[in-house]
């Protein structure tokens, strides 16, 4: 089975700055830009050969289970190798991340250290002499002190625990998450995960992650939501087609049980 093809961008820094700055800086973006190029090449190159491998052990298993073969072991072993897929994916992230801020930084320093052409002075008005006070006016009231501005409240703490950015219930024996975050990256991926670990040691393994108001995903995020979807019993509760897209061009689909709302979610336990 093929893999997907992944659009790699193209990072083309402007060529009036390369020009502007010149020499030593010039270089040193082109070469950021180069390196992040090639990492997201690798990473696209690896992530496509290993999901296809992944697939095809994948496909074999479920053949040998309709054969009626016991595939516990396969399966099982699947799942170590989406783990570590995960915390590789995981790891090239920050990799990329740090290069891609680096290259940001070189291009804010070679803009500002960019000659600013001169402003034109304006031309002076002449100045005019100050009236004199007469002498038997009052002196000026003083303006009154303004108040201090009070300061804004603080949120008030999610009722079922957790964040005001992430939910938890875990009242029916199945650990809800209801996620509010619009997008998941290191951060929210790394409370993301935190949350769920903790709440479900030696408690429940069956998961409910709602990600219905979440509409963009980066490789931390998939990575964090794949962990959880590998080592817990789990079900996604998910809308938004390019996370969707991402997950199906990555190879995690077939992993990962996906519904349209909690209610189907719910259901699913029960099944």
């Amino acid at each position: 089975m093929g893999s997907p093809t992944m659009q790699i961008p193209i990072l083309a820094p402007d060529a009036d700055l390369l020009m502007a700055v010149g020499g030593a800086a010039a270089a040193t973006i082109v070469v950021l830009a180069i390196v992040v190029m090639v990492m997201l090449k690798g990473v696209k190159a690896a992530v496509a050969e290993k999901s296809d491998d992944i697939l095809r052990k994948l496909q074999s298993a479920q053949a040998g289970a309709q054969a009626g073969k016991d595939t516990d072991a396969a399966i099982a072993k699947l799942q170590r190798e989406v783990a570590t897929l995960s915390r590789n994916l995981d790891e090239l992230g920050e990799g990329i991340e740090g290069k891609i801020d680096e290259l940001g930084k070189a291009v804010k320093s070679a803009a500002a250290a960019r000659p600013a052409a001169a402003p034109k002075a304006a031309p002076k008005a002449a100045a005019k002499p100050a009236p004199k006070p007469a002498a038997d006016s009052a002196p000026a009231p003083e303006p009154a002190a303004k108040p201090a501005p009070k300061p804004a409240p603080k949120p008030a703490a999610s009722s079922s625990g957790g964040s005001s950015n992430v939910d938890y219930d875990d009242s029916n024996g199945i650990l809800r998450v209801i996620v509010h975050f619009r997008e998941v990256t290191r951060p929210e991926a790394q409370e993301l995960v935190g949350g769920v670990f903790d709440r479900t040691q030696d408690k429940t393994d069956k998961v409910l992650v709602d990600l219905s108001e979440v509409a963009y995903v980066n490789s931390s995020g998939l990575s964090a939501i794949t962990k959880i979807a590998v080592e817990r019993d789990c079900r996604l509760v998910l809308t938004a087609e390019d996370v969707i897209k991402v997950m199906d061009l990555m190879g995690f689909l077939p992993l990962l049980t996906i519904c349209a709302t909690q209610e189907e979610a719910l259901r699913s336990f029960e099944g």
